[in-house]
């Protein structure tokens, strides 16, 4: 085989060409990474709490007026969004091992320094799912954890198990 520099070129243009490629595979690789963290931190940003309050609604205190067992409480689930953009279509749900999701509450919008607010008399605490600025779907968990939304609103198993996990300990923290 002729390895001729008029044809093929010399080795300082394949050196050349092999850097400028190198180059160009790291440009890339910084944008998708940065662009990666700006949106996990405008995730990270979507504050998810749970408080059980002392008020209780008209309709438990009617139905348990009569019976020896105590009311019920309410606890009230608290999204509220710190960060500078809007979050679209935030749900609050429950996902368990064997069913689908179940969704309670949603709100279309929920503005920079807003709260979109679900109170429940449930024991169980639901997730909380919603879209960021561009258009991706994250899973926030009471206990801090975010997840981007595989597929629609499922997790894999061992997600699943941490999210159940860290519910059954802020469960019992509160108590």
């Amino acid at each position: 085989m002729d390895f001729n520099p008029d044809t093929w070129g010399t080795v300082a243009d394949w050196v050349g060409g092999l850097g400028t490629t190198a180059a160009f595979l790291a440009t890339a690789l910084v944008i998708y990474r940065d662009a990666k963290v700006r949106r996990l931190a405008q995730a990270r940003k979507v504050v998810y709490t749970s408080e059980r309050t002392d008020t209780f609604s008209l309709a438990m205190v009617a139905f348990h007026d009569d019976e020896d067992e105590p009311v019920p409480s309410i606890r009230r689930h608290v999204i509220k969004n710190l960060s500078d953009e809007p979050i679209y279509m935030a749900y609050f749900y429950y996902q368990d091992r064997h069913k689908r999701p179940q969704f309670l509450a949603k709100q279309n919008i929920v503005l920079p320094g807003a709260e979109f607010v679900y109170e429940s008399d449930e024991a169980r605490l639901p997730l909380v799912l919603f879209r960021d600025n561009s258009g991706v779907g994250w899973i926030r968990t009471l206990g801090g954890s975010v997840y981007p939304a595989g597929g629609i609103y499922k997790l894999n198993q061992r997600q699943l198990e941490d999210v159940l996990f860290a519910q059954y300990m802020q469960r019992q923290s509160v108590r």
